[in-house]
């Protein structure tokens, strides 16, 4: 039987925590991991904490017991699983589907449209996802900073504003794939940095800030691929780790060229994972037709704004002297 966190579980999931898998690497290496703490939360103050779900389950040669977490993800429809933990014993592959329905279900029910888990491509748990009906529709790895950054000679960046938010999106439907689109949304939560030219947006540094670290992703123009080094070294100079905490880059596959800035900054890589996804609706197979009023004759077709374009002579200026913007 699954049901949600209750009082009763309490002895439950705090003899269990020590077994969870993290499903959220972002959570795990900048936030203090309490399972506990919340699914009280969760139980005790709606939109707080992280739903939790208890499996008790008595077979006759076997008590099964497990639990789940998950979180929604702000101002999107979408819902990230932040851990599972089943007791040692070999009874994962009884454990892990059921759960992960009822996790998947419980997200539907809260608005999400998809349920997101990042793991490790290799062991029991990415199979248990893959058999759960998760795909992977990209891979990352995570760098982490093993030595101190120098002070950078140019400082181009600034914090994000408001009215930088419809350009962050138009940067992401640029550089990112189609189908990573789906789960790349722009986060609205943490804080974002932005490089701003005549040319408009050229680059986007978003920073989650934990207890124990920060965790950056970054966004580039194609044009602006050359200046990522410095644009890393100025995000760290805003962000620099202190003792007891650490500094984290995502990236993601078809963002592979920033390997090699990052290990001249000093970067070392702590391993590749899968990011996969378990859609909570079907999509419909066909397009709906839509009739135009006769006075909307005139309009001409355009190109869609999320089209990459190529930078203008003019705009290529901005990015030999970026300090114009």
């Amino acid at each position: 039987m699954i049901r949600p966190f209750d009082l009763r579980d309490i002895p439950l999931v705090r003899r269990l925590a020590g077994h969870g898998v993290a499903l959220d690497s972002r959570a795990a290496l900048t936030e203090t991991h309490r399972p506990l703490r919340d699914a009280m939360l969760a139980y005790l103050i709606a939109g707080r904490g992280a739903p939790t779900f208890v499996l008790r389950l008595r077979q006759p040669d076997v008590a099964l017991h497990a639990f789940g977490q998950l979180r929604m993800c702000p101002g999107r429809h979408q819902a990230q699983l932040v851990t599972q933990a089943v007791l040692p014993g070999g009874h994962e592959p009884l454990v892990w589907p059921r759960m992960l329905d009822a996790l998947t279900a419980e997200a539907g029910r809260c608005g999400a449209h998809a349920v997101l888990a990042e793991i490790s491509d290799t062991g029991p748990a990415f199979e248990a996802l893959r058999q759960a009906d998760f795909v992977v529709y990209t891979r990352q790895e995570i760098w982490r900073l093993k030595s101190p950054v120098g002070k950078p000679a140019e400082e181009w960046l600034r914090p994000e504003r408001p009215d930088d938010r419809w350009h962050v999106r138009q940067l992401i439907a640029n550089t990112v794939p189609r189908l990573i689109q789906e789960v790349e949304a722009a986060d609205p939560t943490g804080l974002g940095l932005v490089w701003a030219g005549k040319a408009g947006l050229l680059a986007y540094a978003h920073i989650h800030r934990g207890p124990r670290g920060y965790w950056m992703q970054l966004y580039l123009h194609p044009q602006a691929e050359d200046a990522a080094r410095s644009l890393i070294e100025q995000t760290i100079a805003r962000f620099p780790p202190t003792t007891g905490t650490a500094f984290y880059c995502c990236v993601r596959r078809h963002q592979e060229w920033l390997t090699r800035p990052l290990i001249e900054l000093g970067f070392e890589p702590l391993g590749s994972q899968a990011v996969m996804v378990r859609h909570t609706t079907v999509r419909e197979a066909h397009s709906r037709r839509q009739l135009v009023p006769a006075r909307e004759k005139g309009l001409e077709a355009t190109l869609p704004v999320s089209q990459a374009r190529s930078l203008q002579p003019r705009e290529r200026k901005d990015l030999a002297n970026p300090n114009n913007g």
